[in-house]
């Protein structure tokens, strides 16, 4: 049964974004954090999230009502740093959205990264996803990220190009 969005954000509006991460059951935050940070900081490293970031991937998963797969490595996957990527990361000084616990790259079941990337676009343009305002195109995965820049369309979006 395909969840609706608008019940979700009308049954939680006043909830803050840890009170949304702590009943969801969609994600884990191995799922958002490499192994090192987890063993580091465990559930706390929700810590290293803004609001908005959890809140929109949450919406994110309703809205897609379909299973979103970010890092694997828990389950014993390739992929550890499609979430938050610390400085050790890095060979040199990063700015990247991921390097500043504010962007998640992941695969939606039953979606190419394409039609995943135009079903957010839609949904942008229907005024869901307050939130979303980068779209990394060009890729075979979803890059979505919470950025401030004065660089949107008219639908409240920079897509944009590694």
């Amino acid at each position: 049964m395909k969840t609706n969005y608008g019940a979700f954000i009308d049954d939680n509006a006043h909830k803050t974004a840890l009170e949304l991460w702590d009943m969801q059951e969609f994600f884990s935050m191995q799922e958002l954090v490499p192994r090192e940070v987890f063993l580091a900081r465990g559930e706390k490293a929700i810590e290293l999230f803004s609001p908005e970031s959890i809140i929109s991937l949450i919406e994110t998963r309703v809205l897609f009502d379909a299973p979103i797969n970010l890092n694997t490595w828990v389950w014993g996957g390739g992929f550890s740093y499609r979430g938050f990527r610390p400085g050790s990361y890095y060979k040199t000084t990063s700015y990247s959205q991921h390097s500043l616990a504010n962007a998640f790259d992941y695969d939606v079941k039953g979606y190419t990264a394409e039609e995943a990337r135009q079903q957010l676009i839609q949904w942008k343009r229907e005024g869901k996803l307050s939130y979303l305002t980068g779209i990394e195109e060009d890729v075979n995965w979803v890059n979505n990220d919470y950025r401030i820049t004065n660089r949107l369309d008219n639908d409240g979006l920079f897509l944009f190009s590694a």
